[in-house]
């Protein structure tokens, strides 16, 4: 029978991508929107399994952590159906198709080739001659045209003949970079597979429902099992009662609940304890944890044919149970569990069966006092009364679901919501979590910041503010359509040059409009993401003119690495399309443009070129980093050579590896150990020609290298 081969071809399929990869993880294409404060790794497959969860969704950006981390555990989409007869005559009824939750369901959703497209080419950003970057970025398109400044374009068919496209868009405008619009588009397109044959060419669709699912964490790892404690307040749903916050979005707020631990309240996370995960010196008592995150509704269609915003969609806003038995195990030939996962999705049946909570008392209410006791949301909130895991070890992802539709060939639905981040200020982290630190961990002790005085869990709670106004903008651009004014563009190449006595810096700019009015150009010392004891922030050094193209900057010292961002400053802002604030100067993202690998004074040339040596030799690359280069990636250096010389690596047998110039006039020079055809080199014995381009004499070292 054909589904008796469509399951071979499952199996077979996984098998081999298992074998190829070691894990499915390989398999699915990824690209990064990163332009702003908020940053996404989207997987091809229209969702972000758990295989993802530790390169996945970042904010702040330059988070204060020495590896990448994540604010989801996973993500899943779902598409259910009434009834679906497969190729084979057999019918399912209902009928499920799954992307995410535990692994990416290549047997069901059939990726195209994902797109990445930009306003404008990408920032050549180097240091040293090194490329400097923190996620690679592989641009598809440059389109002027585009009103974001990326976006990401994903399109998979699916099993059931049903279409998705998505269209993921990013904004740099400073006001609007900390969140991302998802536009979804459903067709039934009866293409069941990525060749253009149509399996289902007259089916009907009936009792359509979507569904999103996000395990949403919070990622300071300071306290365990960050991902069971996170609370989800819901807002604006259909036939509820009134929130006691005036939020006017139909919006799912999660936030990092309190959970039982020795320092006084959990809320905001003060960071005192030495932890792995925190870097040196940060145990000042800032808010490690003091954002909320936010998914609003922005747009679902009433039906195929009345593309109206519906108000009463989505049909269901809830939690359930995280590792619930009803997100393990998902299958498009399961005929038990696709009812299940079907109920769950549709309002009018027994989903709270299959451990979903009810929507009010949402999760948020069932952990807090009552309302009529304290009436205030930010001290009810910050008098939780129980834990928010509600005594299940998985927690409580937060889902969504809309219809039903029915969708006849052709027909197609369209939703978008907004995903976001906003909290306290960094400012704000600092001086609230160090006087919290400070009062000896009182909870009850009122602080002060900017001329007001409250706990530092109200405090904490304030920041549900600054995700009201998050989404007041996001909404504003949306229906706007993304015509918010645009900052200048940034730097086109940034180039950063350690010297003897200073450390050189130059750009160019890109041609066309809105040309930058002027520049800031911004430092912090020992790690991009700054000092603690400066509240990671960035020191402006410098205000240049529009005409500027270079900067030296001597004010540094010997042993320091020095990290920069330059930022293109447009003219006073008078257009407050998308709530865009008036009368400031907008200015091009910082991290188009910022260095993650040191800059540093370089020592003076050698007395001699006999001086020249080669470090480490040998290179051994099973000895600990620390042996090596500290903090920078591996390479070997050659050390108190000319400041004019060209150094010429060969193999043992005399073949030619690399070539360097060194023109710059220091005393050092690094070979980051590939040849000239950029392959790897091999274990072996090789020799340094070291050529003094000013005297003509030449030198030869022999070192080892060990892999």
């Amino acid at each position: 029978m054909l589904k008796q081969r469509h399951k071979v071809l499952k199996t077979v399929l996984l098998g081999s991508l298992l074998f190829l990869s070691g894990t499915l993880f390989g398999q699915a294409e990824t690209k990064w929107l990163n332009v702003g404060d908020l940053w996404h790794k989207l997987s091809s497959t229209g969702a972000e399994p758990e295989v993802m969860r530790n390169t996945g969704l970042i904010y702040p950006a330059l988070s204060p952590y020495t590896t990448l981390h994540t604010h989801y555990n996973r993500k899943h989409l779902w598409i259910g159906v009434e009834s679906h007869k497969d190729l084979d005559g057999t019918v399912y009824a209902p009928r499920v198709v799954h992307t995410g939750d535990r692994q990416f369901h290549l047997n069901e959703f059939f990726p195209k080739p994902m797109k990445l497209i930009s306003k404008f080419e990408k920032p050549d950003v180097t240091v040293d001659g090194l490329p400097s970057f923190r996620v690679p970025i592989q641009i598809t398109e440059v389109n002027p045209s585009i009103k974001a400044d990326r976006m990401v374009i994903r399109e998979d068919n699916t099993a059931l003949g049903v279409t998705v496209r998505n269209v993921v868009r990013a904004f740099s405008n400073e006001y609007h970079d900390d969140y991302l619009i998802y536009d979804y588009v459903f067709t039934n397109t009866g293409n069941a597979d990525l060749d253009d044959e149509i399996e289902y060419p007259d089916q009907v669709l009936d009792g359509v429902m979507i569904d999103f699912l996000t395990k949403y964490q919070h990622v300071d790892h300071l306290i365990p099992k960050h991902g069971t404690v996170t609370v989800t307040d819901a807002f604006e749903f259909k036939n509820t009662e009134t929130n006691d916050y005036p939020m006017p979005y139909r919006t799912q707020v999660i936030w990092y609940g309190k959970v039982p631990w020795s320092i006084g309240s959990s809320f905001g996370t003060p960071a005192i304890v030495p932890n792995s995960k925190l870097v040196e010196g940060d145990t000042l008592g800032r808010l490690a944890v003091p954002e909320f995150i936010a998914r609003g509704i922005m747009h679902a269609d009433v039906s195929a044919t009345d593309k109206n915003d519906d108000p009463d969609q989505p049909a269901v806003m809830a939690n359930i149970r995280g590792g619930d038995p009803i997100t393990n195990n998902n299958d498009f030939w399961d005929q038990k569990h696709m009812t299940e996962e079907y109920s769950y999705m549709r309002p009018d049946q027994e989903w709270r069966d299959y451990g979903l909570g009810s929507q009010h008392p949402d999760q948020a209410d069932i952990i807090t006092p009552d309302p009529a006791d304290i009436p205030d949301w930010y001290e009810r909130m910050a008098a939780q009364s129980d834990y928010p895991n509600l005594g299940h070890d998985g927690g409580w992802p937060a889902t969504i679901s809309f219809g039903p539709y029915t969708l006849n060939p052709g027909d197609s639905v369209r939703i978008v919501y907004v995903e976001g981040f906003a909290g306290l200020g960094k400012e704000a982290s600092f001086d609230i979590g160090r006087a919290f630190k400070l009062s000896g961990y009182d909870d009850n002790q009122l602080i002060e910041f900017n001329g007001e005085q409250k706990t530092k869990d109200i405090w904490y709670f304030t920041g549900m503010d600054s995700i009201k106004q998050m989404l007041d903008r996001a909404f504003a651009n949306y229906n706007s359509d993304y015509n918010i004014p645009q900052p200048p563009k940034p730097p086109k190449r940034f180039t950063v040059t350690s010297g003897t006595d200073r450390i050189t810096l130059t750009w160019e700019s890109f041609d066309g409009e809105n040309p930058p009015g002027g520049f800031e150009l911004y430092r912090t010392q020992n790690q991009y993401q700054g000092e603690p004891e400066e509240k990671f922030i960035y020191d402006k050094i410098a205000e240049l003119d529009p005409s500027a193209r270079s900067y030296e900057d001597t004010e540094v010292n010997r042993g320091i690495k020095y990290f920069y961002y330059l930022q293109a400053v447009g003219d006073v802002n008078s257009n407050a399309t998308g709530m865009t604030p008036t009368g400031v100067r907008l200015r091009s993202s910082r991290y188009y443009t910022q260095t993650y690998i040191p800059a540093f004074l370089k020592r003076a040339p050698g007395s001699t070129l006999e001086s020249a040596r080669v470090v480490p030799n040998p290179y051994n690359l099973g000895s600990d980093k620390e042996v090596r280069w500290p903090g920078q990636q591996d390479r070997i250096g050659f050390l108190d050579i000319p400041g004019q010389c060209t150094i010429e690596i060969y193999t043992e047998l005399g073949e030619p590896v690399q070539e360097i110039e060194h023109t710059d006039g220091s005393g050092d020079a690094y070979w980051n150990l590939t040849t000239k055809a950029n392959q790897v080199v091999v274990s072996g014995i090789y020799f340094a020609v070291i050529k003094d381009q000013e005297t003509g004499r030449q030198l030869i070292r022999k070192f080892i290298i060990m892999r």
